[in-house]
């Protein structure tokens, strides 16, 4: 109720687009196209990375942290 009254004071004289044309979003260039080739191609990359390492961490040293803290010894 509270919220309510206070968005209705907020947004008092803002015009609003009654048409769904009016909030659709479409790229407006080749420059978008690029920032999301970029940005799909960095998540990509991340997810394979992720599962790499998860998968094969590859840490052998004795000195590592984990061994530290995943000694028995008390």
């Amino acid at each position: 109720m509270m919220l309510d009254l206070l968005l209705f004071i907020l947004l008092q004289g803002q015009e609003f687009s009654k048409s769904a044309r009016g909030r659709i979003a479409s790229p407006q260039g080749a420059s978008d196209y690029i920032i999301v080739a970029v940005s799909v191609l960095i998540v990509i990359i991340s997810l394979f990375l992720l599962i790499k390492f998860f998968v094969q961490p590859k840490e052998n040293d004795e000195n590592h942290i984990k061994r530290k803290i995943l000694k028995d010894d008390f």
